[in-house]
C-alpha cells in the first residue's frame, strides 16, 4: 500500500500545480514577451496584445478551492493561441502562485520583473494590512 502511494504521489503533484522543483515550469519576462511552460505546454504572448497583467483567482474546474493566479487579459483582436482558454471576462489564467501567507504574494524578482515589462499594463495586487 505504501508503495502504491509512494508511486503515485509525484503524479499527483504533477497533475496539482507546475513542477517548478521538478524543472519542468517555467515562466519568462522579458521585453518582448511573456511566456509560461508547463507539462510540456508553452503559451507565449507579446506585450503588444497584452492589455493588462494582474493577480486574480482560479476557480479549479472541481470547484472545491479558488487559487491566486497571474492572469492576463489580451488588446482586442489579439489571440494567444490554439487551445489557450478564457475566462468569461477575458481573462488567461497563466501562472499558479501559490496559497501561502498571504494567498498570491508574489516574489521582490516577479514584482520587479513585472513593473519594468509589463509596465502600464500591470495592477499590483493589493493585501490588506495584517
Amino acid at each position: 500500500m505504501l508503495l502504491a502511494f509512494l508511486v503515485l504521489l509525484p503524479v499527483a503533484l504533477e497533475l496539482s500545480e507546475p513542477s517548478v522543483a521538478w524543472g519542468k515550469a517555467e515562466l519568462r519576462l522579458n521585453a518582448e514577451l511573456i511566456e509560461a511552460t508547463s507539462r510540456n505546454r508553452t503559451v507565449s504572448v507579446p506585450w503588444t496584445d497584452v492589455a493588462e497583467v494582474a493577480v486574480r483567482e482560479y476557480e479549479e474546474t472541481t470547484g472545491t478551492r479558488r487559487l491566486p493566479m497571474l492572469h492576463l487579459r489580451l488588446n482586442p483582436g489579439a489571440s494567444a493561441g490554439p487551445g489557450v482558454r478564457t475566462d468569461d471576462a477575458g481573462w488567461i489564467a497563466l501562472w499558479p502562485l501559490g496559497e501561502g501567507p498571504p494567498p498570491g504574494e508574489l516574489s521582490p524578482e516577479l514584482l520587479d520583473a513585472l513593473g519594468l515589462f509589463a509596465g502600464d499594463r500591470w495592477t499590483p495586487p493589493v493585501h490588506p494590512p495584517a
